[in-house]
C-alpha cells in the first residue's frame, strides 16, 4: 500500500517519469520511440496521399477481385476497432483476448503502449487535444494535396502527368471514406472524457486518463475538446452522411455527377438497393462505445448493451444482405 509498481507516479498510479512510457506492467526509456513517432506521421500522410488513388479507383455493379480485397480490408478494421473497444471495457476478460485487445487499442487512437507520452507529453489535456486534431490535420492534408497537385501537375514541366490531378469531387470523396473508416475510432475518442469509473474510496476518475479525476476543472477541459471534435466529425458529419443518404437517388436521376463521386464512399461497397447501409455501419460504432459510457462501472451492463447492438446489427444485416460481395456478407 501507498507504493506505486512498475515506476509509475501520481494519483493513481497513472503516469511515468518524464522521458518514459509505460508498456509491459513498467515504465520504460524513450529512447529511439521518440523517432520511430515522426516517422510514423510520415507513413500516415505518405499513405493517406497514396490512398487517393486507391479509394477512388472505378466501381461497378458487381464487385472485382480489387473491390472485393478492399472490402476485406475495411472489414477487417472494423473488427480490429470492435476488439479495441471491448478492451476498453471493465470487464475481465479471458488472457488471450485481454492481449489481443490491449495490442489493439491504437485502433481508437490510444497510444500509450506505442511511447505516446514520449512524443505528446504526460499532461492528459495536452495529449488528448493532440488526438483529437488527428483527423482535422488528415484532413487539411488532403485538401493541400488537391490544391498542390492541381497547380503543380499543370505546370510546362509536369503536364505529362495532369492525369493524376486530383479533383475536388474525388478529395471529397476520400476524405468522407478516411472519415467513415475511422468513424467508430473517432466516436471513442471523443467519449473517453464521459467514461467515469469509481475508486475503492468512492472518487472517480477517467478510464483512459486515471490521474484526471471527473468533476474537476480538468474533464470539463477534455469535455469541451472532445465535445468540439465530436460536433464535427461524429454528429456533423454523420448528419451530412444522412442527407446525401437520402439525395443520392436524386442526384443520380438529374445526373449530378460531382455530388454523386462526393459522397461515393457511402454506397460504393453496397449493392445499389442498399446504398444506405453504410449509416448502420458508422451507427454500430459509435453505440459500441456509447455502451461503456452508459455503465463504465458494471461490466455486466456493457457487455448485455454491446451484445444488443451486434445482435441488432447482425439481424439487420442478415436481412438485407448488403454488401456487393457474397463472401463479404457472411464475413461481416
Amino acid at each position: 500500500p501507498g507504493v506505486c509498481l512498475g515506476g509509475l507516479q501520481g494519483t493513481p498510479c497513472a503516469i511515468c517519469p518524464h522521458g518514459q512510457f509505460f508498456a509491459d506492467d513498467e515504465c520504460k526509456d524513450c529512447a529511439a520511440v521518440s523517432v520511430l513517432w515522426p516517422m510514423g506521421i510520415v507513413v500516415v500522410l505518405g499513405g493517406s496521399f497514396l490512398f487517393y488513388y486507391i479509394g477512388n479507383m472505378k466501381v461497378s455493379a458487381q464487385a472485382s477481385p480489387i473491390k472485393v480485397g478492399t472490402m476485406a480490408i475495411g472489414i477487417t478494421l472494423n473488427v480490429m476497432q470492435t476488439l479495441a473497444l471491448m478492451g476498453m471495457m471493465t470487464v475481465e476478460w479471458p488472457v488471450e483476448m485481454e492481449s489481443t485487445s490491449s495490442g489493439l487499442q491504437f485502433m481508437v487512437l490510444d497510444v500509450q503502449l506505442v511511447g505516446g507520452q514520449c512524443f505528446l507529453g504526460a499532461n492528459a489535456i495536452g495529449r488528448y487535444t493532440a488526438l483529437c486534431l488527428f483527423f482535422p490535420i488528415l484532413v487539411f492534408w488532403m485538401l493541400c494535396c488537391s490544391l498542390l497537385t492541381r497547380s503543380f501537375l499543370k505546370c510546362g514541366t509536369f503536364s505529362r502527368f495532369e492525369t493524376y490531378s486530383w479533383t475536388w469531387p474525388k478529395t471529397f470523396n476520400i476524405i468522407g471514406l478516411l472519415l467513415q473508416v475511422g468513424f467508430s475510432t473517432t466516436s471513442a475518442l471523443v467519449l473517453q472524457p464521459m467514461m467515469c469509473y469509481s475508486h475503492p474510496n468512492g472518487m472517480r476518475s477517467l478510464l483512459k486518463y486515471p490521474n484526471v479525476m471527473c468533476g474537476e476543472s480538468e474533464q470539463g477541459a477534455l469535455l469541451a475538446v472532445g465535445m468540439v471534435t465530436g460536433g464535427i466529425f461524429v454528429l456533423a458529419f454523420y448528419a451530412g452522411c444522412v442527407v446525401a443518404a437520402l439525395k443520392i437517388p436524386s442526384w443520380s436521376l438529374r445526373r449530378k455527377a460531382d455530388l454523386v463521386m462526393s459522397f461515393r464512399f457511402l454506397m460504393s461497397n453496397f449493392r445499389l438497393n442498399r446504398w444506405w447501409f453504410g449509416l448502420l455501419v458508422m451507427a454500430r460504432g459509435f453505440c459500441f462505445g456509447l455502451t461503456i459510457v452508459i455503465a463504465t462501472d458494471s461490466p455486466a451492463a456493457q457487455t448485455s448493451l454491446a451484445s444488443l447492438v451486434l445482435v441488432i446489427y447482425g439481424f439487420l444485416q442478415a436481412m438485407t444482405w448488403p454488401w456487393k460481395a457474397s463472401l463479404i456478407n457472411v464475413a461481416d
